[in-house]
């Protein structure tokens, strides 16, 4: 097997067998008023890497470290420089001899969305009374305090020292007919 050098986030591996590789791209279709497909545009998928690294017992933790970041990292190789990729998935096996590992990085690139804004103004608006509305329920810029209306099976505000409670018993006791009030 022909070993290669990789350097995964700035560190370097030996790997010794980079599989499936994986890269596509995407043609979106959209249909005209004919009913025919035109497609104007195409954007690449993420690529996708196995990769066998023979690992050293010191390197193991810096692969395992990589890993629990979490982070976007770049991977070059042979197949070239790829930014923004992650490991999905880990797996370390005792290698060939007693001071060597196994490791199975499955990694991935990620699309970043860039965000972008726009200032857009808007027109100066304006009130104006609607015609067929009456007098008292015309728009304008004019606001009043609702009236206060008396219900008269409501409990009674607490007076002086008198509870919330107090005045909900009170309330229920004359419903009810027990004592309270």
């Amino acid at each position: 097997m022909a070993e290669e050098k990789i350097l995964l986030s700035g560190q370097e591996f030996t790997a010794v067998e980079i599989v499936d590789l994986t890269q596509s791209a995407v043609v979106p279709e959209h249909k005209v008023e004919d009913g025919y497909p035109v497609a104007d545009h195409i954007f690449f998928q993420p690529a996708e890497f196995q990769l066998t690294l023979t690992l050293l017992e010191n390197e193991i933790e810096a692969l395992k470290q990589l890993y629990e970041a979490k982070e976007p990292t770049e991977l070059v190789c042979k197949a070239g420089v790829f930014e923004d990729v992650v490991i999905r998935e880990l797996t370390i096996t005792q290698g060939g001899s007693k001071n060597t590992f196994r490791a199975v990085v499955r990694v991935k690139q990620i699309l970043k969305a860039k965000a972008k804004t726009a200032e857009i103004p808007l027109q100066q608006l304006q009130v104006t009374p609607n015609e067929n509305d009456d007098k008292e329920t015309k728009g304008g810029n004019t606001a009043i305090t609702p009236q206060t209306k008396q219900v008269p099976q409501a409990p009674k505000q607490p007076q002086g020292s008198q509870s919330w409670l107090d005045s909900v018993v009170s309330f229920l006791g004359g419903i009810f007919g027990f004592g309270g009030g």
